[in-house]
């Protein structure tokens, strides 16, 4: 049966369209081999022909460097308790002992140049050049370490079921309930194929393990992540885009609360404390000072990111001082209370702000502390929280901020999920309620694709 999936599958699907990232980054394109490159020799689904969505399925992540700041590692060191074999392109293998580390850098690798390793009877290898939140994280399948001008490309390719026990890990924790997983499962199942079907190979990655698409391996293994995932095995939403995220501000069945007025009457009401199975990020505030807003909205002005459009036409020059006067207007916000176009004017010249990532990262800052609705306090987050927000003042130097929920408010709430789930639901309910379908079997989309 699954043989013969997978060949209707290959002769008559239809691209899926990609779901677009939950910071709406478009994909890595580290993932580029150079020309040079034998691309026969860097990670393939199904010997490079059209993905099929059975149990053998692989997908290929990019692993990124330290703190996930770049595509690229200036040098790798692994090690396999096992043992593992090292095979270049010619084919040559090289063996290491169980326990040896092993290193290379991006300057002995050269620039198109590809290994593959292996853990001897398929054992993990551990990436030591870098650390995660559980330690130095360690990838079952093989590595493909590619090089590149800016250092060494990582990918590993590994089974699909085996990458979503580290993902439902890493993106919701364990000791969730267990339908709040098995909706975590379901929707990371679901991301990760149309991610495969939108690459179809032409990349030798289909996804990153950050933010920008799924964390992966970030944290450990868990039986309950593991759990989740055998138990809806082959289950996804028939969505050609799906999301999710931390905290609802309970807004999402909202429609409400478009202008300014109702969603500050909004954040005046106290919610039940224990909503959102007791998130302390169902209400937060925070004060950010001008000069870190103007400094953002320069540096994305120089990238260019965003263009500043002069008052007057003879002015010439941008918001360059942290020192200069700040106007902000909420220009548009959706009857959910997401706010999704922020006007800024800065000496002279005006920004306007298109959604919901880049008003957070213009009015984030790393250095200030946001204060939660159970009176504890976090820092060093570069984003607002959310984009569900009101802009309480604007007292000389800085601007307090009061808003609600954590996330991009977009599909899925896993809090929301985790209280559904503690409240009797199951998953299918859970997923029905956020996404308005129920979830299928996979092999019911290749029927629908088919025209079966």
């Amino acid at each position: 049966m699954q043989l013969l999936l997978a060949a209707t599958i290959a002769a008559c699907a239809a691209a899926l369209l990609y779901r677009y990232a939950q910071y709406g980054q478009s994909g890595a394109t580290a993932c580029l081999p150079p020309k040079e490159t034998d691309v026969s020799f860097m990670p393939q689904t199904n010997d490079g022909e059209e993905a099929s969505p059975d149990a053998s399925q692989m997908i290929r992540v990019l692993i990124k460097s330290q703190d996930f700041a770049s595509d690229f590692h200036d040098k790798v060191v692994l090690s396999c308790k096992k043992g593992c074999v090292i095979t270049d392109q010619s084919g040559v293998h090289s063996k290491k002992l169980p326990g040896e580390s092993w290193q290379i850098t991006g300057t002995e690798l050269g620039a198109g140049d590809t290994l593959c390793i292996e853990g001897v009877n398929g054992a993990k290898l551990a990436l030591e050049s870098i650390v995660r939140e559980s330690g130095v994280p360690q990838y079952h399948g093989k590595l493909y370490l590619t090089g590149n001008k800016e250092g060494i490309t990582v990918v590993n390719e590994v089974p699909l079921e085996q990458y979503l026990y580290s993902v439902v890990s890493s993106e919701m924790p364990s000791s969730y309930p267990a339908e709040a997983l098995k909706a975590q499962a379901v929707c990371a199942r679901t991301y990760a194929r149309n991610c495969i079907q939108n690459n179809r190979g032409k990349q030798p990655c289909d996804l990153d393990d950050s933010v920008s698409f799924q964390v992966y391996n970030n944290q450990q293994l868990t039986k309950a992540s593991k759990k989740a995932v055998q138990e809806t095995a082959g289950v996804i939403l028939p969505l050609e885009e799906i999301q999710y995220y931390s905290t609802s501000g309970l807004t999402e069945k909202r429609s409400d609360l478009g202008d300014e007025a109702s969603f500050r009457d909004f954040l005046d009401t106290t919610p039940d404390p224990t909503a959102q199975y007791g998130s302390a990020w169902i209400r937060w505030s925070v004060t950010v000072p001008v000069a870190s807003v103007t400094e953002n909205l320069e540096q994305a002005r120089k990238s260019g990111t965003l263009t500043a459009q002069p008052l007057d036409p003879a002015q010439t020059a941008p918001c360059d001082d942290a020192q200069q006067t700040l106007s902000i207007e909420a220009s548009k916000r959706e009857g959910n209370g997401q706010l999704t176009l922020l006007t800024l004017t800065c000496a002279g010249y005006r920004y306007s702000i298109e959604g919901e990532y880049m008003i957070r990262k213009i009015l984030g800052s790393p250095k200030v502390s946001i204060s939660l609705q159970d009176g504890s306090v976090t820092d060093g987050m570069s984003l607002l929280p959310s984009a569900f927000f009101i802009i309480e003042n604007q007292d000389g130097g800085s601007l307090s901020i009061r808003g609600c929920g954590y996330g991009h408010g977009n599909g899925m709430s896993q809090c929301g999920a985790a209280q559904m789930a503690a409240e009797g639901l199951d998953y299918t309910a859970i997923l029905k309620y956020y996404y308005g379908v129920a979830p299928i079997h996979q092999s019911e989309t290749a029927d629908r694709e088919c025209g079966l």
